[in-house]
Protein backbone atom coordinates (compact mmCIF):
# COMPACT_ATOMS: atom_id res chain seq x y z
CA UNK A 1 0.00 0.00 0.00
CA UNK A 2 1.21 3.61 -0.54
CA UNK A 3 0.63 6.76 1.38
CA UNK A 4 -2.16 7.97 -1.24
CA UNK A 5 -4.12 5.01 -0.92
CA UNK A 6 -4.06 5.65 3.46
CA UNK A 7 -7.31 6.62 4.16
CA UNK A 8 -7.24 6.31 7.79
CA UNK A 9 -7.56 9.75 9.59
CA UNK A 10 -8.56 10.56 12.97
CA UNK A 11 -7.52 7.95 15.75
CA UNK A 12 -3.60 7.42 15.44
CA UNK A 13 -2.17 4.67 13.48
CA UNK A 14 1.44 3.05 14.66
CA UNK A 15 4.59 4.56 12.95
CA UNK A 16 7.28 2.68 12.50
CA UNK A 17 11.35 3.96 11.40
CA UNK A 18 13.29 1.08 10.02
CA UNK A 19 16.87 1.12 9.48
CA UNK A 20 16.41 4.86 8.55
CA UNK A 21 19.56 7.09 7.28
CA UNK A 22 19.59 10.31 5.49
CA UNK A 23 22.26 12.56 4.07
CA UNK A 24 22.27 16.18 2.67
CA UNK A 25 24.57 17.09 0.03
CA UNK A 26 26.25 20.45 0.79
CA UNK A 27 28.16 21.09 -2.31
CA UNK A 28 28.62 17.88 -3.58
CA UNK A 29 29.51 16.25 -0.30
CA UNK A 30 27.78 14.23 2.06
CA UNK A 31 26.80 15.93 5.27
CA UNK A 32 25.40 12.47 7.56
CA UNK A 33 22.09 13.75 9.64
CA UNK A 34 20.74 10.44 11.00
CA UNK A 35 22.21 7.47 11.47
CA UNK A 36 20.28 3.86 11.26
CA UNK A 37 17.14 5.36 13.53
CA UNK A 38 14.85 2.63 14.15
CA UNK A 39 11.81 3.06 16.81
CA UNK A 40 8.10 2.69 16.88
CA UNK A 41 5.67 5.03 18.30
CA UNK A 42 2.53 2.96 19.23
CA UNK A 43 -0.93 3.93 17.72
CA UNK A 44 -2.43 7.06 19.65
CA UNK A 45 1.06 7.12 21.77
CA UNK A 46 2.80 10.52 22.27
CA UNK A 47 6.41 10.86 21.88
CA UNK A 48 8.66 13.65 22.18
CA UNK A 49 11.99 13.81 20.34
CA UNK A 50 15.32 15.78 22.58
CA UNK A 51 18.37 16.24 21.69
CA UNK A 52 21.20 18.68 20.41
CA UNK A 53 20.38 21.54 18.05
CA UNK A 54 21.18 20.49 14.36
CA UNK A 55 21.15 16.61 15.53
CA UNK A 56 18.79 15.95 12.28
CA UNK A 57 15.06 15.97 14.90
CA UNK A 58 13.52 18.03 12.67
CA UNK A 59 15.13 16.31 9.59
CA UNK A 60 13.16 13.00 10.97
CA UNK A 61 9.43 14.62 11.28
CA UNK A 62 10.05 15.78 7.50
CA UNK A 63 10.52 12.87 6.37
CA UNK A 64 7.57 10.69 8.70
CA UNK A 65 5.48 13.95 6.74
CA UNK A 66 7.01 12.55 3.35
CA UNK A 67 8.18 15.97 2.47
CA UNK A 68 11.69 14.09 1.73
CA UNK A 69 12.71 10.57 1.31
CA UNK A 70 15.54 8.79 3.70
CA UNK A 71 18.66 7.57 2.04
CA UNK A 72 17.93 5.05 3.25
CA UNK A 73 15.58 2.72 4.74
CA UNK A 74 11.82 3.19 5.42
CA UNK A 75 8.73 4.42 7.37
CA UNK A 76 5.38 3.45 7.81
CA UNK A 77 2.37 5.04 9.08
CA UNK A 78 -0.15 2.27 9.81
CA UNK A 79 0.69 -0.38 7.01
CA UNK A 80 1.17 2.18 4.36
CA UNK A 81 4.65 2.82 3.45
CA UNK A 82 5.25 6.52 3.51
CA UNK A 83 6.34 8.10 0.42
CA UNK A 84 4.75 11.63 -0.09
CA UNK A 85 2.99 13.81 2.18
CA UNK A 86 -0.49 12.64 2.92
CA UNK A 87 -3.56 14.63 4.65
CA UNK A 88 -3.41 11.65 7.39
CA UNK A 89 -0.11 13.10 8.47
CA UNK A 90 0.24 16.60 9.36
CA UNK A 91 3.73 18.39 10.19
CA UNK A 92 3.22 21.69 12.21
CA UNK A 93 5.60 24.39 12.27
CA UNK A 94 7.39 26.56 14.90
CA UNK A 95 5.84 29.45 12.90
CA UNK A 96 2.59 29.68 12.45
CA UNK A 97 2.78 29.80 8.18
CA UNK A 98 -0.69 31.57 8.18
CA UNK A 99 -1.80 33.20 4.79
CA UNK A 100 -1.43 37.21 5.41
CA UNK A 101 -4.53 37.67 2.87
CA UNK A 102 -6.65 35.02 4.37
CA UNK A 103 -9.03 35.09 7.48
CA UNK A 104 -8.59 32.58 9.96
CA UNK A 105 -11.68 30.56 8.76
CA UNK A 106 -10.60 30.69 5.46
CA UNK A 107 -6.71 29.71 6.87
CA UNK A 108 -8.07 26.67 9.15
CA UNK A 109 -9.86 25.72 5.86
CA UNK A 110 -6.92 25.57 3.23
CA UNK A 111 -6.87 21.72 3.24
CA UNK A 112 -10.25 20.90 2.61
CA UNK A 113 -10.35 23.92 0.28
CA UNK A 114 -7.80 22.10 -1.74
CA UNK A 115 -8.62 19.10 -1.64
CA UNK A 116 -12.46 20.37 -2.81
CA UNK A 117 -14.40 19.23 -0.15
CA UNK A 118 -15.30 22.59 1.70
CA UNK A 119 -19.02 22.42 0.92
CA UNK A 120 -19.06 19.17 3.60
CA UNK A 121 -15.97 20.32 5.77
CA UNK A 122 -17.80 23.71 6.88
CA UNK A 123 -19.13 22.28 10.55
CA UNK A 124 -15.60 20.29 11.22
CA UNK A 125 -13.74 23.84 10.50
CA UNK A 126 -15.70 25.88 12.91
CA UNK A 127 -15.15 22.76 15.61
CA UNK A 128 -11.96 22.63 14.86
CA UNK A 129 -11.62 26.66 15.43
CA UNK A 130 -13.36 26.62 19.05
CA UNK A 131 -11.86 23.56 19.80
CA UNK A 132 -8.22 25.80 19.96
CA UNK A 133 -10.53 28.45 21.57
CA UNK A 134 -10.42 31.18 18.53
CA UNK A 135 -14.19 30.99 18.36
CA UNK A 136 -15.19 35.05 17.73
CA UNK A 137 -11.98 35.12 15.84
CA UNK A 138 -13.16 33.66 12.68
CA UNK A 139 -13.07 36.69 10.34
CA UNK A 140 -9.98 38.04 11.83
CA UNK A 141 -6.76 38.36 9.61
CA UNK A 142 -2.79 36.98 10.86
CA UNK A 143 -1.94 40.30 11.63
CA UNK A 144 -4.97 41.15 14.35
CA UNK A 145 -3.49 37.66 16.33
CA UNK A 146 -1.04 37.49 18.82
CA UNK A 147 1.53 34.96 18.34
CA UNK A 148 0.11 32.62 20.55
CA UNK A 149 -3.58 33.08 19.02
CA UNK A 150 -1.46 32.63 15.94
CA UNK A 151 -0.27 29.22 17.02
CA UNK A 152 -4.07 28.29 17.97
CA UNK A 153 -5.24 28.96 14.09
CA UNK A 154 -2.05 26.79 12.68
CA UNK A 155 -2.98 23.65 15.72
CA UNK A 156 -6.74 24.44 14.11
CA UNK A 157 -5.93 23.94 10.85
CA UNK A 158 -3.73 20.29 11.47
CA UNK A 159 -6.70 19.28 13.53
CA UNK A 160 -9.80 20.11 11.03
CA UNK A 161 -8.16 17.13 8.57
CA UNK A 162 -8.45 14.95 11.58
CA UNK A 163 -4.93 13.73 11.34
CA UNK A 164 -3.81 9.82 12.90
CA UNK A 165 -0.56 11.44 12.90
CA UNK A 166 0.37 14.81 14.22
CA UNK A 167 4.29 16.13 13.43
CA UNK A 168 4.71 19.02 15.88
CA UNK A 169 8.24 21.03 14.90
CA UNK A 170 8.31 23.14 18.15
CA UNK A 171 5.60 24.87 17.69
CA UNK A 172 5.65 27.05 21.07
CA UNK A 173 9.44 27.59 20.44
CA UNK A 174 8.61 31.22 19.92
CA UNK A 175 5.74 32.04 22.67
CA UNK A 176 6.35 33.55 25.80
CA UNK A 177 6.26 31.49 28.52
CA UNK A 178 2.76 31.88 29.56
CA UNK A 179 1.40 31.46 26.91
CA UNK A 180 3.55 28.18 25.88
CA UNK A 181 2.24 26.47 29.09
CA UNK A 182 -1.56 27.51 28.41
CA UNK A 183 -1.06 26.10 24.68
CA UNK A 184 0.91 22.48 26.14
CA UNK A 185 -2.12 22.10 28.40
CA UNK A 186 -4.48 22.84 25.09
CA UNK A 187 -2.72 20.47 23.28
CA UNK A 188 -2.50 17.73 25.92
CA UNK A 189 -6.29 17.74 26.28
CA UNK A 190 -6.51 17.59 22.71
CA UNK A 191 -4.26 14.61 22.62
CA UNK A 192 -6.67 13.06 25.29
CA UNK A 193 -9.65 13.96 23.44
CA UNK A 194 -8.34 12.85 19.69
CA UNK A 195 -6.16 10.31 20.38
CA UNK A 196 -3.90 10.61 17.91
CA UNK A 197 -0.23 9.78 17.36
CA UNK A 198 1.72 12.55 18.35
CA UNK A 199 5.89 13.31 18.04
CA UNK A 200 6.89 16.64 19.01
CA UNK A 201 10.50 17.70 18.62
CA UNK A 202 11.23 20.51 21.27
CA UNK A 203 14.22 21.89 23.12
CA UNK A 204 12.11 21.88 26.27
CA UNK A 205 12.77 19.39 28.61
CA UNK A 206 10.03 20.02 30.87
CA UNK A 207 7.69 20.10 27.94
CA UNK A 208 8.56 16.93 26.34
CA UNK A 209 7.62 15.20 29.88
CA UNK A 210 4.16 17.02 30.60
CA UNK A 211 2.92 16.27 26.84
CA UNK A 212 4.21 12.46 26.66
CA UNK A 213 3.95 8.86 27.18
CA UNK A 214 7.76 8.59 26.43
CA UNK A 215 10.66 10.80 25.57
CA UNK A 216 13.47 9.87 23.17
CA UNK A 217 17.05 11.29 23.45
CA UNK A 218 19.09 12.02 20.41
CA UNK A 219 23.12 12.48 19.94
CA UNK A 220 24.70 15.13 18.45
CA UNK A 221 24.41 14.70 14.50
CA UNK A 222 24.16 12.51 12.80
CA UNK A 223 21.47 11.72 15.02
CA UNK A 224 21.17 7.87 16.83
CA UNK A 225 18.92 7.12 19.51
CA UNK A 226 20.89 7.11 22.98
CA UNK A 227 17.94 6.31 25.50
CA UNK A 228 14.29 6.46 25.63
CA UNK A 229 12.12 7.46 29.17
CA UNK A 230 8.92 6.09 29.86
CA UNK A 231 6.90 8.70 31.29
CA UNK A 232 4.61 7.07 34.27
CA UNK A 233 3.11 10.32 34.99
CA UNK A 234 -1.14 9.35 33.89
CA UNK A 235 -2.92 12.23 34.71
CA UNK A 236 -0.59 14.02 37.64
CA UNK A 237 0.78 16.74 35.16
CA UNK A 238 1.98 18.91 37.72
CA UNK A 239 4.83 20.85 36.94
CA UNK A 240 6.29 21.23 40.17
CA UNK A 241 5.24 17.46 41.02
CA UNK A 242 8.63 15.53 42.74
CA UNK A 243 8.48 12.98 39.73
CA UNK A 244 8.70 15.72 36.62
CA UNK A 245 11.09 17.45 38.44
CA UNK A 246 13.32 14.03 39.10
CA UNK A 247 12.63 12.99 35.76
CA UNK A 248 13.41 16.36 34.47
CA UNK A 249 17.25 16.20 36.04
CA UNK A 250 17.55 12.17 34.59
CA UNK A 251 16.81 13.88 31.33
CA UNK A 252 18.65 16.25 31.34
CA UNK A 253 21.74 13.85 32.21
CA UNK A 254 21.20 11.77 29.37
CA UNK A 255 21.16 15.24 27.18
CA UNK A 256 24.98 15.92 29.24
CA UNK A 257 23.52 19.13 30.54
CA UNK A 258 23.03 18.47 34.02
CA UNK A 259 26.32 19.58 34.94
CA UNK A 260 26.06 22.92 32.96
CA UNK A 261 23.04 23.30 34.24
CA UNK A 262 24.48 23.90 37.92
CA UNK A 263 27.41 25.70 36.75
CA UNK A 264 25.19 28.24 35.47
CA UNK A 265 23.20 28.25 38.73
CA UNK A 266 26.35 28.45 41.08
CA UNK A 267 27.34 31.42 38.92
Amino acid sequence: MTAGAHTETGRGVAVDVQSVSHAYSIEGAPLPVLDNISLRVEPGEFVSCLGPSGCGKSTLLRLLAGLETPSRGSLLSGSARITGPHPSRILAFQDATLFPWATVWQNVAAGPTARNELRGSRQRIDEAIAQVGLSGFERAYPHQLSGGMAQRAALARALVNDPSVLLLDEPFGKLDSFTRMALQDDLRALWEEKRFTGILVTHDVEEAILLSERVLVFSDRPARLLREFRIDLGNDRERTSRKVVKLRGEILSALNLGHRGKKREAA
